[in-house]
């Protein structure tokens, strides 16, 4: 959104105290920004005003595209660059270490349009612990069902590269179930969207009449999987986890959470034991998990080592 500005621009500190009796008296410098003459680097860019202190600048900015979007189905390729800069301006009398004191007059919206971005993990619509917004909050999202795209190929680079149209591209993905879910009825569903974007499925390699006979083909291949686990936090095995690991931690609060995404055979041991399942992580959220560089802080390590004494002494006697 652009936002109008009047603001002054006082050398030192200590003449801001000067400009109660000064306002009626003092200079107005104006500048009008637009997207030919804002900046993208202050660095290496000349000055497009003088002000002395006590000034007012009279001037605007642009939104952070530079205002190239304004409407549905503008793209980010009309943008020239992100986050223009309106000046720079020179501050006569200013010298290296002195502290600029700036003011706010006024503040007005000179438009009448807004554009935000959206991507993962940023934009306007992504919360953060300081922010929260449109979304559902992480610990909140984590217990939804989901599909993981883990992995694309298609083509080739570097020394395979070829002027050609690749024969196939891969996809592989999993997805994360929730109680309730059954593989059967998952797989169906994602193999009912791939028929309804109009491929052809098939769970060997296609011979050459059924690459013939349908433009679009995709060759399904599922693995094994197994169903949810969630239990309610309220029952008695759950608090008496809860409880030992917070006393083994020396009264540390700590998060319970229903239900974690992950690929444990966590039902296969429910229905097996007939028992509870309570899993218990004691890594930094930070870990890498599975990928590179994957670590463990030694603080974990040393708290997790407490947690499981404590599990192991003093779990049951806690339970019953």
């Amino acid at each position: 959104m652009k936002h109008f500005r009047r603001i002054p621009v006082i050398a030192r500190l200590l003449t801001l105290m000067l400009l109660a009796g000064l306002l009626s008296a003092q200079n107005t410098v104006h500048y009008t920004a637009t997207s030919a003459n804002v900046k993208y680097l202050f660095a290496t860019a000349e000055p497009v005003a003088h002000l002395k202190s006590g000034d007012i600048l009279d001037t605007n900015t642009l939104d952070c595209f530079g205002g190239a979007l304004r409407k549905p189905g503008d793209t980010l390729s009309m943008v020239k660059g992100d986050n223009p800069l309106s000046g720079p301006f020179f501050v006569e009398g200013a010298e290296p270490g002195d502290t600029l004191a700036v003011k706010i007059l006024d503040l007005q919206v000179d438009g009448d349009t807004g554009v935000g971005s959206f991507s993962p993990g940023f934009g306007g619509l992504n919360g953060t612990h300081y922010t929260p917004v449109l979304e559902a909050p992480l610990p909140e999202r984590i217990l939804l069902p989901a599909l993981n795209v883990r992995g694309l190929s298609a083509g080739h680079v570097g020394a395979q590269a070829a002027n050609a149209i690749p024969t196939e591209a891969r996809a592989s993905i999993d997805i994360r179930l929730v109680p309730d879910q059954k593989t059967k009825a998952v797989r169906e569903a994602v193999e009912r969207h791939l028929t309804a974007l109009g491929y052809f499925i098939v769970r060997d390699e296609p011979d050459l009449m059924t690459r013939l006979a349908h433009p679009r083909i995709v060759r399904v291949e599922w693995k094994a999987g197994y169903p949810g686990v969630r239990i309610a936090m309220d029952q008695p095995f759950a608090r008496a986890v809860g409880a030992v690991v917070a006393e083994g931690l020396g009264g540390t609060p700590i998060v319970n959470l229903p239900i974690l995404g992950g690929s444990l055979p966590l039902a296969t041991l429910k229905d097996l034991l007939r028992t509870p399942v309570v899993i218990v992580p004691i890594v930094n959220h930070d870990n890498n998990q599975h990928a590179a560089n994957e670590n463990l802080r030694l603080r974990n390590l040393w708290d997790g080592i407490q947690v499981f004494a404590a599990l192991f002494t003093r779990l049951g006697p806690a339970w019953t």
